[in-house]
């Protein structure tokens, strides 16, 4: 039970559709979370139906001695792989945040000829992956990595600086930690990856003006500042894009997070070149009535977390 393959045949993701219907009492931001923290894996989501409380699981399943969510990642590297500690910090230095070759290579450690190494072996292991900004030429210099799924991502960035309070049986204390820093990792990542998903869902159901030929992220630096556009769908040939901010707050968006959004897209140049633009908000807190009236009024799209969810059921 506890050899290599078996290990990597356990980190084979289900959709979220998957989770929604194992989870179907849970509120919808909690079935996120958990989708964040288990990335899909069955055998991680089996340990959130032993109790209602997600901070319980985590504490008394995910984090507890002899959990497959503590083992294993590191029985994957520690198997096929010579010096699994540094491939370790760069999984947990990308986990972190750092996405540039040589804030990765400082953070781990290492220099930056030496990383390309490493590199290349955790992207034949499936575990990294370089992503590149939507329309952007073949080997640009722009290209990030990122740790490749939800799971091992979770993993990397939060379990593994807790290892040294979790030997020493600090589970309740680790699992507050996990849960209080968790949200900002859920907005960046797994809604962000979620919201992606609905325009492919919403393209094939006919839902949207084009269908898409490629779904990503846009980022560049312009005029010294950064510009980063968490969704954007792309039709090159007929010269269409969706372009989406996804938030993770709380809060009804307000109407100035759809005017901050189409002024930062003028930074991108299929934009300034006229290509025909629809724009997103995806919203877990809702949108203010102002908002709305704006979003009618430019054509915008407005998908709360209940129709995102909903559009993803039916695409499976």
């Amino acid at each position: 039970l506890y050899g290599r393959a078996t290990a990597q045949i356990r980190l084979r993701p289900l959709p979220y559709a998957a989770v929604m219907a194992l989870f179907p009492e849970r509120p919808a931001d909690e079935r996120v979370a958990i989708y964040g923290v288990t990335g899909g894996v069955p055998a991680y989501l089996e340990l959130f139906t032993r109790t209602d409380s997600f901070v319980t699981a985590l504490r008394d399943h995910c984090l507890s001695p002899g959990s497959l969510m503590l083992s294993d990642p590191p029985l994957i590297l520690y198997e096929q792989l010579q010096e699994p500690q540094t491939y370790e910090s760069i999984l947990s230095s990308v986990a972190a945040g750092f996405h540039q070759w040589s804030d990765i290579a400082k953070m781990s450690g290492l220099n930056e000829t030496a990383l390309g190494h490493y590199l290349k072996i955790l992207q034949e292991l499936e575990f990294i992956e370089r992503r590149e900004p939507v329309l952007a030429r073949p080997q640009s210099k722009s290209g990030r990595y990122f740790v490749r799924d939800h799971f091992l991502r979770f993993h990397y960035r939060f379990v593994v600086p807790q290892l040294g309070p979790l030997a020493r049986g600090y589970q309740a204390a680790a699992a507050t930690k996990i849960q209080a820093e968790l949200r900002p990792f859920l907005g960046e990542h797994v809604f962000e990856a979620l919201c992606r998903e609905w325009v492919w869902a919403a393209a094939m159901a006919g839902q949207l003006p084009f269908v898409p030929e490629v779904v990503g992220s846009y980022w560049r630096t312009y005029r010294g500042q950064g510009v980063q556009l968490d969704v954007v769908a792309a039709a090159p040939r007929e010269k269409k894009l969706l372009i989406g901010e996804a938030k993770w707050g709380r809060d009804a968006l307000s109407r100035n997070i759809l005017t901050d959004l189409i002024k930062r897209s003028q930074r991108m140049a299929q934009v300034t070149e006229g290509w025909q633009t629809q724009y997103a908000l995806f919203a877990r807190g809702g949108f203010t009535a102002a908002l709305q009236q704006e979003a009618q009024e430019t054509g915008s799209r407005l998908i709360s977390l209940s129709e995102l969810e909903q559009q993803l059921a039916e695409a499976e």
